[in-house]
């Protein structure tokens, strides 16, 4: 925006200068010998017409320019307010987990959740529930396990976004999770709505 305004600025003067020269004798001894030269009625105000277009052609995309950049930004500041708020729904998960909080755990999720994915070979198609349950009566944080987290993917397209969520030591094992977390905003703000998973070894 700065340098829109600044442009503006420039075409401003540029405009200004134009109009003084109007005024200015000298100036305007100069039209009248270009007219006398060229034999052509009216050549000053056909030239300052010209340019006058010129300028106001100028403005006019600079203003264009300047509308679209102030939209674009404003298009932007919901998109990371909803990431911020994304953000903090997965850190409580994480911290939830590593403490085993069922509190904070379910605060997380969308009560019509759904998890399902591989613990190793075995296939799970369930809710959070058993997976908060199991949380809860054996943290990690107790189990003396180095839990590690991190968010290797973040999209957001209005009220629903899509999370990847890598974990180490996300069980006495020590064994690690890629998750993808599907959230959305029902009006009531972000929660997990579906968790999908996959187990790694912990040599992996």
């Amino acid at each position: 925006m700065v340098a829109v305004i600044a442009k503006l600025q420039l075409v401003a003067g540029k405009e200004a200068e134009f109009e003084r020269a109007d005024g200015n004798p000298k100036a305007q001894g100069h039209q009248l010998n270009a007219r006398r030269t060229t034999g052509r009625a009216n050549y000053g105000g056909t030239e300052r017409m010209s340019k006058n277009r010129w300028i106001g052609s100028k403005v006019r995309r600079l203003l264009l320019v300047g509308s679209c950049l102030a939209g674009n930004a404003a298009q932007a500041q919901p998109s990371l307010e909803a990431e911020a708020a994304i953000r903090d729904v997965i850190e409580r998960y994480a911290q939830g987990t590593y403490d085993g909080d069922a509190e904070m755990l379910r605060g997380a999720f969308h009560p019509k959740a759904v998890m399902n994915g591989y613990l190793t070979d075995q296939l799970l198609l369930t809710t959070p529930d058993p997976f908060i349950e199991k949380r809860s009566k054996a943290p990690l944080r107790e189990a003396g396990v180095k839990y590690e987290w991190e968010i290797t993917s973040l999209q957001v397209a209005g009220k629903v976004a899509n999370v990847t969520f890598k974990e180490k030591g996300g069980n006495p094992a020590g064994s690690g999770y890629t998750n993808y977390f599907h959230l959305i905003d029902d009006g009531d703000g972000w929660r997990i709505i579906s968790k999908l998973f996959t187990e790694h070894p912990a040599s992996e």
